[in-house]
């Protein structure tokens, strides 16, 4: 009996030495990873920033593409509020297209004249030649989307090359599908052809631009996009009559406007002055709900704001150097 407690204590100890002993070894066999040298730690930031650098301008080309959308539908807009521009607009285009008509006709009469050796043959070439066909009726800017569809098509394109290096940069999951959906709704709106939605859905989408160049370096602080947002949302939302959402865009942008003021007051402080008098404006012409007024006083801020963009990058640019 005693016999066999020992040997079973035997046993255990041969186990229980093993269990000790065998990582050891295994953890002596495996190679340890060679520490990185200062030079390759540099590499790998230069590399990093690259990338970076490559997603951000990414990021810049959607903010461009919406920029000109935004011009394209503005510029329908104020010929949709003035229909004698819209005329006068139309009916340049189509004198210039008669003038160009007549010059090329007169042009193939030449041709043909010469081919033909002038003289009777000449008559006879233009006698025999087809007469024009009659120009089609000009279409109007208001009814003419094509472009405006061809460039929500390429910014679907660019999106789709973007989301992938925006998931791996840790941008937030649910911000990236509320872009979507805002980017489906502005799709709709330019295919239902109504200008005014289309402004709001628009600027709908470019407002996530902002929240997305908070996770890179750039020359501007976002705050700066961040408020050209607000700025026109106060505009579109008042010339929709939407004027309780037109006053909490004011009260966003007051709350923006101080972070990008700190950055500012040291570079330019006439600048910060007259920014400031532009916004205190837009609020007092807003409380009276006058739109076209609204509009006034929002494009000089929006010029303002324009003003301020340059002034920080140069500031970056010379700080970089």
């Amino acid at each position: 009996m005693k016999r066999n407690e020992k040997k079973n204590f035997s046993l255990f100890f041969l186990l229980l030495t093993s269990l000790v002993i065998l990582p050891l070894v295994l953890a002596a066999c495996v190679p340890r990873q060679a520490e990185r040298s200062p030079g390759q730690k540099q590499q790998s930031e230069e590399q990093q920033n690259q990338e970076q650098n490559k997603i951000l301008e990414e990021l810049k080309e959607i903010k461009s593409s919406l920029e000109e959308l935004t011009k394209r539908l503005e510029e329908k807009k104020e010929l949709q509020d003035n229909p004698q521009k819209l005329q006068q607009l139309m009916t340049q285009e189509q004198a210039g297209d008669k003038q160009g008509g007549q010059q090329g006709n007169n042009q193939q009469g030449k041709d043909k004249e010469q081919q033909e050796g002038g003289g009777k043959n000449g008559q006879e070439g233009e006698q025999g030649q087809q007469p024009q066909q009659s120009q089609q009726p000009k279409i109007s800017p208001l009814k003419d989307w094509a472009k405006e569809e061809e460039q929500v098509t390429s910014l679907h394109e660019k999106w789709n090359s973007f989301e992938p290096k925006a998931v791996k940069s840790g941008i937030n999951q649910a911000e990236i599908n509320e872009f979507k959906e805002k980017l489906d709704e502005l799709t709709l709106a330019v295919k239902s052809q109504d200008i005014q939605v289309s402004l709001l859905a628009v600027n709908g989408v470019y407002k996530y631009i902002p929240n997305f160049m908070e996770m890179f370096e750039q020359e501007n602080p976002p705050d700066v996009y961040r408020m050209r947002y607000e700025i026109n949302e106060i505009i579109y939302n008042a010339d929709s009559g939407k004027w309780s959402e037109a006053e909490l865009g004011i009260k966003e942008l007051k709350q923006t406007w101080p972070k990008v003021r700190l950055k500012l007051r040291s570079q330019d402080a006439d600048l910060t002055e007259k920014f400031e008098f532009s916004v205190n404006d837009l609020e007092r012409i807003l409380a009276k709900q006058d739109r076209e007024l609204v509009k006034i006083k929002g494009k000089i801020a929006l010029d303002n704001l324009k003003q301020i963009e340059e002034k920080l990058k140069q500031a970056s640019q010379q700080g970089a150097k």
